[in-house]
């Protein structure tokens, strides 16, 4: 397995051929001169940033701008999942809630449960040749209620492997998970997708 990260090589491409466009653009539908052309890099460089800008955001998720997933093809994990979340040994699974926030460059996970909260930490896309598909890996941190005294809350921080799941009528997240809560945890999770609208919480 391997980590997935931003292609250097092909985002300087697509910079290359968009500047190209602009110059070719400016030069025809303006008239400017090639000579006086170098008043007008930067309008060209901050037009090229700004088309990153919104491909961070937005256009990352549109099939047109990904071109074809050659620019990339990571998938879009946002929005709201739901399933269960069952610890090993205890064979009581109970509801648990994933939300996504995702842009090209940054994924944030927030996971809500009867009695916890948590956030990620850290996020990264990985390739599972094995199975030709992604895995999610997070680090996160849990407040949750203490199974023993629930007037008090438990810091810990655990890991969780997520599979990304294409299904033909549903999207679906496995999860294995591993804590270093006091006595350590681990666990699976299961979770569907079930829209884009976040309510930040069960």
């Amino acid at each position: 397995m391997a980590p997935i990260y931003p292609d250097l090589w092909k985002l300087a491409a697509v910079s290359v051929v968009l500047c190209v466009l602009l110059y070719t653009v400016i030069v025809v539908a303006f008239g400017i001169t090639p000579e006086l052309m170098l008043l007008k890099v930067g309008m060209i460089i901050t037009c090229v940033g700004l088309f990153w800008v919104y491909f961070d955001k937005w256009g990352w998720k549109q099939k047109w701008v990904r071109l074809g997933g050659w620019l990339t093809d990571i998938p879009n994990l946002n929005g709201r999942w739901v399933g269960t979340v069952d610890r090993m040994g205890e064979n009581d699974p109970h509801e648990f809630v994933v939300e996504i926030r995702q842009t090209y460059l940054r994924t944030q996970l927030h996971t809500y449960s009867k009695n916890s909260r948590g956030s990620s930490i850290t996020a990264q896309f990985i390739t599972d040749p094995l199975h030709g598909r992604y895995r999610l890996i997070s680090t996160w941190e849990c407040h949750t209620k203490n199974r023993i005294d629930q007037s008090v809350i438990d810091e810990f921080i655990g890991t969780s492997v997520y599979s990304i799941i294409e299904k033909e009528n549903e999207r679906v997240l496995e999860d294995y998970y591993f804590t270093r809560r006091h006595p350590q945890t681990t666990g699976i999770t299961q979770l569907k997708y079930m829209g884009k609208k976040l309510q930040n919480g069960v």
